[in-house]
């Protein structure tokens, strides 16, 4: 180093010694998060950074929550996206609203929340456009991301619906660049060709035949590597003058190339786009208060939630009105479809923990065990009713779902059903467990809350004895930890083993204990109390916090309304530390329970309301919704009469077909 240098250092260049013009242009080149950390550095870098902030606030406010109601959004951050325009507007999206998919270019107006879009020839035509050329370069990206050029016919096929209106490709195509989505409402369940679930389908399975084939090279990549270690070890053995030899004609050099440990291989690329990647919580029908609301019947859509399974994040999944092909529809059946369905997700393939259905008849398929053995660790399933058509074969779900996650699922919860009056819910012989249910659910190491129907804990009561002989003669089916008492010994009468019975039927991790429905005989409210005291007092059931009794107080007939019920189940739980609900129980209680929720027509930030929900609604465990936190049992039982007055018109028109 020269002394001169030393003796006259030179002066230290700053970024602020830039032209507010360069500065500026410094910053357009910078990521947002370089962006925001850079302005933070010092007044001068922030009062130039002011006009870039500024556009962050404004595309924070307006596409945080994007929707597809204006026609210009799509093609906008589609732009954004790609860096064709402003970056900063689809940096800012974590929520996508999707609710109706446009199919000609005559559709490519405002949708109106409260005015169906007009139909027939009076419409005017959209000056909006997506060349195909642009099209084209979406899906460019899209191949170099996976790793693999599409099929041409699929590709023609792709860029000619986009050619004739149909907005689906595009979208899923946004979700697909978006790196910041995180979730996205689907309002349509519509999957007919050129639809955004239909589009979304096809980008999927490109993404898991892409990664099938990088497993299937890892693999292979795998087996070579053994190989060569095998010849390396058998090279190593040999005289030093072969090893020479080997050396010298650089063969040596080539083994101890690819001889080298799997470990140190480069990691192949994922074949999922960065949006995929992001995606953690989805909705497909959600309801939302207007004249977009996807009321269609049935349809197969197993396909579909199947390949939605496999977004690589995805945490949680909410769909209407899942159902899988069955005999007798007049739906065309698809051989290759069905065959190659459950090779889509094979077991364990998916991160999904949280599944809700709603609006299902329970109609998934001949292996069920296949559809619920898909997430690798499940923790929570819901039900719920929202009509028409009743759920079918709750026994083979329920059996299905606590055999294939009996060591991680915790919650499964039925909503909104009946299994007696009009019945909107069928097992085998019962609304969903029978005796031998019971105590195949009462063995999940994991199951914290669960919830029941007072039904089927009845006609466990009037078969218990039965079902003690025929299944507990044996030292191999005996459970002496029930109770202290022992309930499979001594001839008790048929009352006080009822009440063991119930007092001991429930898994022991229970933390939340919800029953509903109506009960087939006069003393079983009676009975089930003094079974569920007996539960509270014993002191084999340690985590449990509260067990919820309103819908069944509401629901027993010939009950006297003036006396309340359930009242020394109340003091059982005050005493323990266990809160009771019951119509007539006290306002606060000890414990917060959580129950997992679908969202609804107050959670679209896009719809009538905004996403802004009336101060002070509380979910409802029987429902399965939130309701209005003042609702009286007079309102309550409005609720479930709309219910009723649904599935009573469904069997209506089922007899009327007959």
């Amino acid at each position: 180093m020269d002394l001169g240098d030393l003796q006259h250092p030179r002066p230290e260049s700053s970024i602020r010694e830039l032209s507010s013009e360069l500065l500026f242009m410094v910053m357009e080149h910078l990521l947002p998060p370089t962006q925001f950390n850079l302005a933070c550095t010092c007044r001068q870098l922030a009062i130039t950074a002011r006009g870039i902030l500024e556009r962050h606030q404004d595309s924070h406010k307006k596409y945080r929550t994007a929707s597809d109601l204006d026609p210009s959004t799509v093609p906008l951050l589609l732009r954004s996206a790609f860096r064709q325009g402003d970056p900063i507007p689809a940096w800012h999206v974590r929520s996508f609203e999707v609710w109706k998919d446009r199919t000609t270019w005559s559709d490519w107006q405002i949708f109106d929340l409260h005015v169906p879009l007009i139909a027939g020839p009076d419409r005017k035509p959209s000056h909006l456009r997506v060349s195909r050329e642009d099209a084209r370069r979406y899906l460019y990206w899209f191949e170099e991301q996976v790793g693999e050029d599409l099929d041409f016919e699929l590709i023609e096929k792709l860029l000619a619906q986009v050619e004739r209106g149909h907005d689906g490709l595009l979208k899923a195509l946004l979700f697909a660049r978006l790196e910041r989505l995180e979730d996205l409402k689907f309002i349509t369940r519509s999957q007919e060709a050129g639809s955004c679930l239909n589009s979304l389908r096809t980008l999927i399975a490109e993404c898991i035949k892409e990664k099938a084939s990088d497993d299937e090279r890892e693999e292979e990549a795998n087996r070579e590597s053994c190989a060569c270690n095998d010849c390396t070890a058998e090279r190593d053995n040999e005289s030093e003058d072969a090893r020479m030899q080997d050396d010298e004609s650089g063969c040596g050099h080539m083994l101890d190339h690819i001889g080298k440990p799997a470990s140190h291989s480069k990691l192949p690329k994922s074949p999922w786009p960065v949006g995929f990647l992001k995606i953690r919580k989805m909705a497909v029908g959600v309801n939302s208060g207007t004249w977009m609301d996807d009321d269609r019947d049935e349809e197969p859509c197993d396909f579909l939630f199947l390949h939605l399974l496999r977004l690589p994040t995805l945490n949680s999944i909410c769909f209407k009105r899942l159902c899988a092909w069955s005999d007798g529809w007049d739906w065309e059946y698809n051989e290759e479809e069905e065959e190659s369905k459950y090779d889509v997700c094979p077991k364990g393939c998916s991160s999904v923990k949280h599944i809700f259905l709603h609006g299902s008849s329970g109609r998934f398929g001949d292996d069920q065990d296949s559809l619920w053995g898909a997430p690798k660790e499940l923790l929570t399933v819901s039900f719920r009713f929202d009509g028409p058509q009743e759920f079918d074969g709750a026994t083979g779900t329920a059996n299905s779902l606590a055999r294939v996650q009996k060591d991680s699922l915790r919650s499964l919860m039925w909503y909104g059903y009946q299994g007696s009056g009009y019945r909107n819910i069928l097992g085998d012989h019962c609304a969903i467990l029978d005796n031998e249910e019971f105590d195949h659910f009462k063995r999940l190491p994991a199951i914290k809350q669960i919830s029941y129907s007072v039904y089927d804990i009845d006609l466990c009561m009037q078969h218990a004895d039965t079902y003690q002989r025929l299944r507990f003669d044996s030292e191999d089916g005996r459970d002496d930890n029930d109770d202290q008492d022992n309930i499979y010994d001594g001839d008790t009468c048929s009352d006080d083993f009822a009440v063991r019975r119930v007092a001991t039927m429930f898994p022991r991790a229970i933390e939340t204990l919800v029953l509903w429905d109506i009960p087939d005989e006069e003393d079983t409210p009676e009975l089930i109390e003094r079974g569920l005291v007996k539960l509270i007092q014993g002191g084999q059931y340690t985590h449990l916090k509260a067990i919820f009794l309103e819908a069944t107080e509401r629901t027993t007939e010939g009950a006297d309304k003036t006396e309340p019920m359930y009242q020394d189940a109340v003091a059982a739980g005050v005493a323990a530390g266990v809160d009771v609900y019951t119509c007539s129980s006290q306002k606060s209680f000890r414990h917060s329970i959580q129950f997992t929720e679908a969202p609804d027509e107050y959670d679209l930030k896009s719809g009538i309301h905004a996403g802004v929900r009336p101060t002070g609604w509380v979910f409802d465990p029987y429902l399965g919704r939130r309701i209005p936190p003042a609702s009286t049992s007079k309102e309550h039982n409005a609720l479930w009469a709309k219910l009723d007055s649904r599935l009573e018109m469904y069997h209506a028109a089922e007899f009327q077909e007959d």
